[in-house]
């Protein structure tokens, strides 16, 4: 068998794996941001090592374009995804408002980088509820947030 047949395979499977068992990923997610919200920059240096993993389970199972809308059946499976979107979107709020965005551009969790940005910008165009398309200077917080702490990053490494 060709080497890059095994290597597609071995990503399907991975891919697969990964979809059906993301329950831990929630639950994992959820008590990140107690210990964020209890515990501050005490646990950023276990931030920093598990964000990477985190994230790249989740992105590998969240659909990049969304959710089908609500007025087609929604699967089981769907809505355990939707929640699993959910809890991710509280989980970078809880970084963001916590001063932790940082750990998006180390360099294990900046390869995550533009995945996250453009799962969050699809859903700020596009979900079904507008409060959450609204966000309040979304733009200026991500210019202020990202841009301005990559090209830091790129300048000095």
């Amino acid at each position: 068998m060709p080497q890059g047949t095994n290597l597609a395979s071995s990503s399907l499977n991975e891919a697969d794996a990964a979809s059906k068992g993301y329950g831990w990923v929630l639950a994992f997610l959820v008590l990140l941001n107690q210990l964020l919200c209890k515990f501050s920059t005490s646990v950023r240096d276990i931030l920093e090592e598990v964000y990477h993993v985190v994230a790249g389970r989740i992105y590998i199972v969240i659909p990049r374009d969304g959710f089908p809308s609500r007025s087609r059946a929604v699967s089981e499976e769907t809505r355990k995804l939707i929640k699993l979107q959910r809890t991710l979107y509280t989980f970078l709020h809880v970084m963001a408002t916590h001063d932790f965005s940082s750990v998006f551009l180390t360099p294990k969790s900046i390869v995550h980088l533009e995945t996250m940005m453009h799962l969050l910008l699809n859903t700020s165009c596009t979900h079904k509820d507008i409060t959450v398309r609204k966000v309040p200077d979304f733009q200026k917080f991500m210019i202020d947030t990202f841009a301005k702490k990559l090209l830091f990053v790129q300048w000095t490494g």
